[in-house]
Protein backbone atom coordinates (compact mmCIF):
# COMPACT_ATOMS: atom_id res chain seq x y z
CA UNK A 1 0.00 0.00 0.00
CA UNK A 2 1.38 3.63 -0.93
CA UNK A 3 1.04 6.73 1.19
CA UNK A 4 1.07 9.96 0.78
CA UNK A 5 3.94 11.33 2.93
CA UNK A 6 2.45 14.64 4.40
CA UNK A 7 4.34 18.13 4.76
CA UNK A 8 5.72 17.36 8.35
CA UNK A 9 8.37 14.54 7.56
CA UNK A 10 10.93 17.16 7.73
CA UNK A 11 10.12 17.56 11.11
CA UNK A 12 13.05 15.64 13.16
CA UNK A 13 10.78 15.36 16.19
CA UNK A 14 7.93 14.37 14.44
CA UNK A 15 9.62 11.51 12.39
CA UNK A 16 11.51 10.42 16.24
CA UNK A 17 8.14 10.22 17.75
CA UNK A 18 7.37 8.13 14.84
CA UNK A 19 9.71 5.86 15.60
CA UNK A 20 9.14 5.53 19.40
CA UNK A 21 5.72 3.97 18.31
CA UNK A 22 8.13 0.54 17.36
CA UNK A 23 8.65 -0.18 21.23
CA UNK A 24 8.16 -3.29 22.70
CA UNK A 25 6.28 -1.75 25.34
CA UNK A 26 3.91 -0.32 23.21
CA UNK A 27 3.11 -3.56 21.39
CA UNK A 28 2.89 -5.49 24.85
CA UNK A 29 0.69 -2.54 26.31
CA UNK A 30 -1.74 -3.11 23.54
CA UNK A 31 -1.44 -7.30 23.78
CA UNK A 32 -1.83 -7.40 27.42
CA UNK A 33 -3.63 -4.33 28.42
CA UNK A 34 -5.90 -3.11 25.15
CA UNK A 35 -3.63 -0.37 25.65
CA UNK A 36 -3.82 2.26 22.48
CA UNK A 37 -3.47 5.64 24.44
CA UNK A 38 -0.07 6.30 22.53
CA UNK A 39 -1.12 5.18 18.80
CA UNK A 40 -3.94 7.70 19.74
CA UNK A 41 -1.70 10.71 21.03
CA UNK A 42 0.43 10.32 18.43
CA UNK A 43 -2.77 10.38 15.51
CA UNK A 44 -4.00 13.63 17.85
CA UNK A 45 -0.57 15.00 17.67
CA UNK A 46 0.24 14.91 13.83
CA UNK A 47 -2.58 12.78 12.00
CA UNK A 48 -5.52 14.14 12.85
CA UNK A 49 -6.21 15.77 9.72
CA UNK A 50 -5.67 12.13 8.01
CA UNK A 51 -8.94 10.82 8.80
CA UNK A 52 -7.42 8.06 10.24
CA UNK A 53 -10.94 7.54 12.33
CA UNK A 54 -12.61 3.99 11.14
CA UNK A 55 -9.49 2.58 9.45
CA UNK A 56 -7.33 0.34 11.64
CA UNK A 57 -4.49 0.30 14.31
CA UNK A 58 -2.51 -2.01 11.56
CA UNK A 59 -3.53 0.73 8.84
CA UNK A 60 -1.99 2.99 10.67
CA UNK A 61 1.41 0.85 11.84
CA UNK A 62 1.80 0.32 8.01
CA UNK A 63 1.61 4.61 7.37
CA UNK A 64 3.96 4.84 10.12
CA UNK A 65 6.79 2.72 8.87
CA UNK A 66 5.87 3.95 5.49
CA UNK A 67 6.80 7.26 6.55
CA UNK A 68 10.07 5.92 8.49
CA UNK A 69 11.09 3.55 5.75
CA UNK A 70 11.21 6.58 3.19
CA UNK A 71 12.85 9.21 5.37
CA UNK A 72 13.51 8.57 8.99
CA UNK A 73 15.84 4.85 8.61
CA UNK A 74 15.80 4.06 12.22
CA UNK A 75 17.51 1.32 13.99
CA UNK A 76 13.93 -0.31 13.83
CA UNK A 77 13.77 0.77 10.04
CA UNK A 78 17.51 -1.81 9.75
CA UNK A 79 16.62 -4.50 11.89
CA UNK A 80 12.90 -4.90 10.13
CA UNK A 81 14.37 -4.92 6.92
CA UNK A 82 17.25 -6.79 7.34
CA UNK A 83 14.44 -9.61 8.88
CA UNK A 84 12.06 -9.19 6.03
CA UNK A 85 14.59 -8.85 3.07
CA UNK A 86 17.46 -10.39 3.83
CA UNK A 87 17.08 -13.36 6.56
CA UNK A 88 13.78 -14.22 5.84
CA UNK A 89 14.75 -16.65 3.23
CA UNK A 90 16.29 -18.96 5.96
CA UNK A 91 13.75 -18.59 9.02
CA UNK A 92 11.51 -20.99 8.01
CA UNK A 93 14.29 -23.83 8.31
CA UNK A 94 13.55 -25.46 11.17
CA UNK A 95 17.28 -25.62 12.30
CA UNK A 96 17.40 -22.20 12.31
CA UNK A 97 16.89 -19.45 15.06
CA UNK A 98 17.64 -15.77 15.48
CA UNK A 99 17.49 -13.71 18.21
CA UNK A 100 16.92 -9.78 17.84
CA UNK A 101 19.76 -8.45 21.10
CA UNK A 102 22.50 -11.04 22.03
CA UNK A 103 24.52 -10.14 25.34
CA UNK A 104 28.16 -11.02 24.20
CA UNK A 105 30.50 -9.96 27.39
CA UNK A 106 29.74 -6.39 27.77
CA UNK A 107 28.35 -5.48 23.85
CA UNK A 108 24.74 -6.17 22.30
CA UNK A 109 24.88 -7.50 18.72
CA UNK A 110 21.71 -6.17 17.32
CA UNK A 111 20.82 -9.50 15.37
CA UNK A 112 22.44 -12.90 15.66
CA UNK A 113 21.77 -16.29 13.38
CA UNK A 114 22.35 -19.72 14.13
CA UNK A 115 21.67 -22.96 12.25
CA UNK A 116 24.98 -24.96 10.67
CA UNK A 117 26.85 -21.49 11.63
CA UNK A 118 26.49 -18.97 14.12
CA UNK A 119 26.37 -15.50 12.85
CA UNK A 120 25.92 -11.64 14.32
CA UNK A 121 25.24 -8.89 12.69
CA UNK A 122 25.97 -4.93 13.81
CA UNK A 123 24.54 -2.19 12.40
CA UNK A 124 25.11 1.48 12.12
CA UNK A 125 22.61 3.80 10.86
CA UNK A 126 23.25 7.59 9.33
CA UNK A 127 22.71 8.71 13.38
CA UNK A 128 24.68 6.02 14.77
CA UNK A 129 27.90 6.97 16.41
CA UNK A 130 31.05 4.46 15.59
CA UNK A 131 32.32 5.27 19.07
CA UNK A 132 31.97 1.72 20.51
CA UNK A 133 32.20 -0.46 16.92
CA UNK A 134 35.46 -1.80 17.37
CA UNK A 135 35.21 -3.01 20.91
CA UNK A 136 31.28 -4.76 19.60
CA UNK A 137 32.99 -5.93 17.20
CA UNK A 138 36.00 -7.30 18.24
CA UNK A 139 33.77 -8.93 21.51
CA UNK A 140 31.50 -10.70 18.34
CA UNK A 141 34.32 -11.88 16.66
CA UNK A 142 35.75 -14.09 20.23
CA UNK A 143 32.19 -15.93 19.90
CA UNK A 144 30.46 -16.08 16.50
CA UNK A 145 31.19 -17.76 13.18
CA UNK A 146 30.62 -15.12 10.84
CA UNK A 147 30.52 -11.47 11.65
CA UNK A 148 29.25 -8.55 9.40
CA UNK A 149 28.83 -4.88 10.01
CA UNK A 150 25.35 -3.62 8.26
CA UNK A 151 25.31 0.15 7.44
CA UNK A 152 24.11 2.36 4.42
CA UNK A 153 25.79 2.40 1.22
CA UNK A 154 26.65 5.85 1.62
CA UNK A 155 28.78 4.94 4.96
CA UNK A 156 30.26 2.05 3.47
CA UNK A 157 33.39 3.91 2.76
CA UNK A 158 34.14 6.09 6.08
CA UNK A 159 33.47 2.15 7.93
CA UNK A 160 35.95 -0.07 5.65
CA UNK A 161 39.22 1.66 7.39
CA UNK A 162 37.89 0.91 10.77
CA UNK A 163 36.71 -2.95 10.52
CA UNK A 164 38.72 -6.02 11.70
CA UNK A 165 39.99 -7.67 8.82
CA UNK A 166 37.49 -11.08 9.46
CA UNK A 167 34.24 -8.78 9.37
CA UNK A 168 32.20 -8.87 6.22
CA UNK A 169 30.17 -5.25 5.17
CA UNK A 170 26.59 -5.83 3.90
CA UNK A 171 25.17 -2.30 2.47
CA UNK A 172 21.74 -1.19 2.20
CA UNK A 173 20.11 1.22 -0.10
CA UNK A 174 17.12 3.56 0.36
CA UNK A 175 17.08 5.54 -2.03
CA UNK A 176 15.00 3.17 -4.64
CA UNK A 177 11.14 2.44 -3.73
CA UNK A 178 12.10 -1.00 -2.20
CA UNK A 179 15.32 -1.26 -0.36
CA UNK A 180 18.01 -3.49 -1.55
CA UNK A 181 21.08 -5.01 0.11
CA UNK A 182 24.48 -6.11 -1.22
CA UNK A 183 27.17 -8.20 0.15
CA UNK A 184 30.15 -6.43 0.03
CA UNK A 185 32.38 -8.09 1.41
CA UNK A 186 32.36 -11.20 3.25
CA UNK A 187 33.19 -12.66 6.45
CA UNK A 188 36.39 -14.83 6.87
CA UNK A 189 35.20 -17.11 9.46
CA UNK A 190 36.38 -16.88 12.96
CA UNK A 191 38.32 -20.42 13.51
CA UNK A 192 38.45 -20.08 17.89
CA UNK A 193 36.19 -19.44 20.12
CA UNK A 194 37.47 -17.54 23.10
CA UNK A 195 36.13 -19.68 26.35
CA UNK A 196 35.91 -16.42 28.45
CA UNK A 197 33.57 -14.49 26.55
CA UNK A 198 31.99 -17.82 25.88
CA UNK A 199 31.64 -17.56 29.89
CA UNK A 200 30.03 -14.60 30.15
CA UNK A 201 27.71 -14.51 27.23
CA UNK A 202 25.46 -17.37 27.92
CA UNK A 203 23.33 -18.57 30.97
CA UNK A 204 24.41 -20.79 34.23
CA UNK A 205 22.33 -23.76 32.77
CA UNK A 206 24.15 -23.10 29.50
CA UNK A 207 27.47 -22.98 30.40
CA UNK A 208 27.19 -26.26 32.67
CA UNK A 209 25.43 -28.32 29.66
CA UNK A 210 28.85 -26.92 27.48
CA UNK A 211 31.02 -29.08 29.61
CA UNK A 212 28.79 -31.58 29.91
CA UNK A 213 28.57 -31.76 26.22
CA UNK A 214 32.11 -31.66 25.72
CA UNK A 215 33.96 -33.23 28.70
CA UNK A 216 31.70 -35.58 29.41
CA UNK A 217 30.82 -34.63 33.10
CA UNK A 218 30.44 -31.54 35.12
CA UNK A 219 32.75 -30.60 38.13
CA UNK A 220 31.48 -32.01 41.19
CA UNK A 221 31.61 -28.75 42.98
CA UNK A 222 29.37 -26.19 44.93
CA UNK A 223 27.66 -24.03 42.79
CA UNK A 224 29.18 -21.01 43.95
CA UNK A 225 32.44 -22.40 42.39
CA UNK A 226 31.32 -23.88 39.38
CA UNK A 227 31.50 -20.75 36.76
CA UNK A 228 35.36 -21.07 37.99
CA UNK A 229 35.28 -24.83 37.29
CA UNK A 230 33.28 -24.69 34.18
CA UNK A 231 35.59 -22.52 32.64
CA UNK A 232 38.72 -23.85 33.48
CA UNK A 233 37.35 -27.40 31.84
CA UNK A 234 36.59 -25.87 28.82
CA UNK A 235 39.67 -23.75 28.37
CA UNK A 236 41.62 -27.52 28.20
CA UNK A 237 38.63 -29.12 25.50
CA UNK A 238 39.00 -29.05 21.71
CA UNK A 239 37.79 -25.55 20.74
CA UNK A 240 35.56 -27.13 17.56
CA UNK A 241 33.69 -29.14 20.52
CA UNK A 242 32.97 -26.24 22.11
CA UNK A 243 31.79 -24.59 19.31
CA UNK A 244 29.32 -27.03 18.20
CA UNK A 245 28.15 -27.20 21.66
CA UNK A 246 27.40 -23.48 22.18
CA UNK A 247 25.30 -23.56 19.09
CA UNK A 248 23.17 -26.47 20.04
CA UNK A 249 22.79 -25.13 23.47
CA UNK A 250 21.34 -21.93 22.19
CA UNK A 251 19.32 -23.42 20.22
CA UNK A 252 17.29 -24.15 22.53
CA UNK A 253 16.13 -21.40 23.51
CA UNK A 254 12.99 -20.31 22.95
CA UNK A 255 12.61 -18.14 20.40
CA UNK A 256 9.85 -16.56 17.34
CA UNK A 257 11.85 -16.37 14.25
CA UNK A 258 10.15 -19.57 12.82
CA UNK A 259 7.43 -18.00 12.66
CA UNK A 260 8.15 -14.31 11.68
CA UNK A 261 7.29 -14.70 7.98
CA UNK A 262 3.73 -15.13 8.97
CA UNK A 263 3.30 -11.92 10.62
CA UNK A 264 2.82 -8.55 9.39
CA UNK A 265 5.81 -7.21 8.03
CA UNK A 266 6.45 -3.66 9.55
CA UNK A 267 5.89 -5.40 12.81
CA UNK A 268 8.87 -8.27 12.14
CA UNK A 269 11.19 -6.58 14.40
CA UNK A 270 9.00 -5.93 17.35
CA UNK A 271 7.80 -9.75 17.50
CA UNK A 272 11.40 -10.74 17.11
CA UNK A 273 12.45 -8.28 20.01
CA UNK A 274 9.21 -9.55 22.59
CA UNK A 275 9.80 -13.31 21.35
CA UNK A 276 6.40 -13.15 20.20
CA UNK A 277 4.68 -16.88 19.88
CA UNK A 278 1.61 -17.63 17.08
CA UNK A 279 -0.97 -18.09 19.77
CA UNK A 280 -0.10 -14.29 21.16
CA UNK A 281 0.41 -13.04 17.50
CA UNK A 282 -3.17 -13.73 16.62
CA UNK A 283 -4.27 -12.29 19.60
CA UNK A 284 -2.29 -8.94 18.77
CA UNK A 285 -3.39 -8.91 15.04
CA UNK A 286 -7.17 -9.30 15.96
CA UNK A 287 -6.63 -6.38 18.64
CA UNK A 288 -4.69 -3.88 15.97
CA UNK A 289 -7.62 -4.78 13.05
CA UNK A 290 -10.18 -3.09 15.37
CA UNK A 291 -10.93 0.37 14.14
CA UNK A 292 -9.46 3.18 15.29
CA UNK A 293 -12.35 5.86 17.25
CA UNK A 294 -11.31 9.36 17.50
Amino acid sequence: MNYMISSYTDNMDKLRYYSSMFSRKILNDILVYDDFSKIKETIHNFDIDNQWNGKTYLDYYQYLYAILQRNYQCEYVYKNEIISKYLIKVFSHKDTIAFSEFHVNQSIADLVLFNGTSRAYEIKTEYDSDKRLQHQLADYCKLFELCFLVTSIDKVSYYEGLLPEQVGIIAINFKNQAPKFSTLKNAIANQKIDIDTLMQSVRTNEYINITRYVCGKVPDVSIFDMYEACRDMLHHAENDKVRKAFKKEIKKRKSSSTYIPNYAECLRQMCLAINIQPSSYNVLFEKLNHKILI
